[in-house]
């Protein structure tokens, strides 16, 4: 409208007037204030998948989503294995799920045979890698050996953890991953995580 001052928002406890700089109105800094406090939302799972080049050296980009699930770690550095039951494919994950495997280890006996594989399956065998500046790590000859693990690696997201692939390996178990999931969607608990009543109970 004519006559009407025109105003801009600049940052969060200021605006501009027709020009003049002024102090924003209470209720906008109190708003600004309760946005920069607010808890931020973290990713905690691993999803979605991708097929990377890897190259002479073995050096490999971790996927962006992936990347961000390890950035709300307390620290994000990267461990892999070997899968513990022997499937051809590399385990990662971060430091939560290292400590909740260490946990699970320290709560058995120390002397059994069983902590004594588990411990060397686990922890013996798990390589700590840092991310450098671009997303990059060095994936080492001995897990690329033991997944054979080309010029490409294909990962996928496992929640928790997430797996790196030979392609065509994965590809070639794809038909009976797809075909368990079907046979098992079942065994979900949709009432978990706040959700309510299972999908389909009292629909119309």
């Amino acid at each position: 409208m004519a006559g009407r001052a025109s105003q801009q928002v600049r940052g969060p406890f200021h605006v501009r007037t027709n020009g003049q700089r002024r102090q924003a109105p209470w209720r906008d800094r109190a708003e600004a204030v309760w946005r920069a406090r607010r808890p931020r939302r973290v990713l905690k799972y691993f999803s979605s998948n991708a097929t990377n080049k890897v190259d002479g050296k073995g050096r490999v980009s971790i996927p962006a989503p992936f990347r961000k699930v390890l950035q709300g770690e307390e620290s994000p550095i990267l461990f892999l294995m070997p899968e513990i039951n022997g499937a051809p494919t590399i385990v990662g994950y971060g430091l939560s799920h290292f400590e909740n495997l260490a946990a699970s280890l320290t709560r058995m006996n120390p002397f059994s045979e069983e902590y004594d594989a588990l411990s060397d399956a686990v922890s013996g065998q798990a390589h700590q890698l840092p991310l450098d500046e671009t997303g990059r790590i060095v994936l080492p000859r001995e897990l690329r050996e033991y997944a054979d693990i080309g010029d490409e690696a294909f990962f996928i997201g496992k929640l928790n953890v997430f797996q790196i692939w030979n392609p065509a390996a994965y590809a070639a178990r794809r038909p009976g991953i797809k075909e368990m999931a079907r046979a098992n969607v079942d065994k979900l608990d949709w009432t978990g995580g706040g959700v309510a009543r299972r999908v389909g109970e009292g629909d119309a």
